[in-house]
């Protein structure tokens, strides 16, 4: 099984516009699907983003950019400052910085709705693996 059975770009949210990227920083909007059957269960009748798929969202945008596939390795801070709702919150911006080091992409990342921070996370993805 490869890391892209896994993907959430496309189901879970979309790409709806991008700045163009500039040297190690990604700077994306980003649209939720609210619909995703995700959220029946976290939580029925009050969906929040899990803080795993802000990783998620994290790694597929990078793979895209890359064109590369890339394993979780550490995720070394995260800081959730208030919950994602996907009914109130559709659209989002991602920010992402990274720097390559051997054979891990280190990376740190947040999210924004209408220039309120949500969370930041960071960490480092493996980006060559058998």
């Amino acid at each position: 099984m490869r890391t892209n059975d896994y993907q959430l770009l496309g189901s879970f949210f979309t790409l709806a516009d991008a700045e163009a990227p500039e040297p190690n920083r990604l700077r994306l909007q980003v649209q939720l699907n609210a619909h995703h059957a995700l959220f029946a269960g976290h939580f029925p009748g009050q969906p929040v983003v899990p803080g795993v798929c802000v990783l998620g969202l994290v790694k597929d945008v990078l793979q895209q950019h890359l064109a590369k596939e890339l394993l979780l390795r550490t995720c070394s801070n995260s800081k959730f400052l208030r919950p994602i709702d996907p009914i109130t919150m559709p659209a989002l911006t991602l920010t992402v910085g990274y720097t390559q080091r051997d054979f891990l992409l280190d990376f740190a990342a947040s999210i924004q709705h209408e220039h309120q921070l949500l969370c930041r996370v960071a960490g480092s993805f493996q980006s060559d693996f058998l």
